[in-house]
């Protein structure tokens, strides 16, 4: 799939530079689960540009509820602004059994 493909909302940073690899879809996968936590669409009602610099030029992402659990830690070390410092899925697998 070529990386400028998806939807805008779960594309991870280096997404918008045509660049994709297995962090950017944990990046993703960390959308999914903001979204699964919050009940809501991610970044709702926004164009791609607007998601894209926010995510991109101001390190933004949705906000995250005031509980500071082990899957909002989890969220948000998946949605890392750089690719190498996001967990692998082996890693995202271990964090999940371990709670």
């Amino acid at each position: 799939m070529p990386a400028a493909a998806g939807t805008a909302a779960y594309k991870a940073p280096e997404q918008f530079e045509d660049e994709i690899t297995t962090k950017s879809e944990v990046y993703s996968y960390g959308i999914i689960l903001w979204e699964l936590l919050h009940g809501d669409v991610p970044w709702a009602g926004r164009s791609e540009l607007y998601i894209g610099r926010r995510v991109c030029d101001r390190n933004e992402r949705p906000p995250m509820n005031a509980d500071d659990g082990a899957l909002r830690q989890l969220t948000e070390s998946c949605w890392a602004a750089e690719a190498d410092d996001r967990p692998s899925f082996a890693d995202v697998v271990a964090r999940l059994e371990a709670m």
